[in-house]
């Protein structure tokens, strides 16, 4: 994955994107996510883009979400719809 910088964000910050490599990925990166969305949350959210096929959200010591989190789809062209 490509690494780049977007401009100063909505909270003032500059977060970075992770541009996916390979031509045909069906996963994606997601950050800045709330704490309290679930799988199912994300789930409904991108669902309007295609079939998803697995959510991650991975969790601190204390079992909290850290506001990050992977979603893969069925399809290429659904991943790609929801950049």
């Amino acid at each position: 994955m490509r690494h780049t910088s977007t401009p100063n964000n909505y909270y003032g910050s500059s977060a970075p994107i992770l541009q996916p490599a390979a031509p045909d990925y069906r996963k994606l990166f997601l950050h800045n996510l709330d704490f309290k969305l679930n799988q199912e949350d994300l789930c409904r959210i991108f669902g309007v883009f295609g079939r998803v096929t697995g959510v991650q959200l991975p969790k601190d010591k204390e079992g909290r979400t850290r506001g990050l989190g992977f979603i893969e789809f069925e399809t290429h062209e659904s991943a790609r719809k929801a950049l």
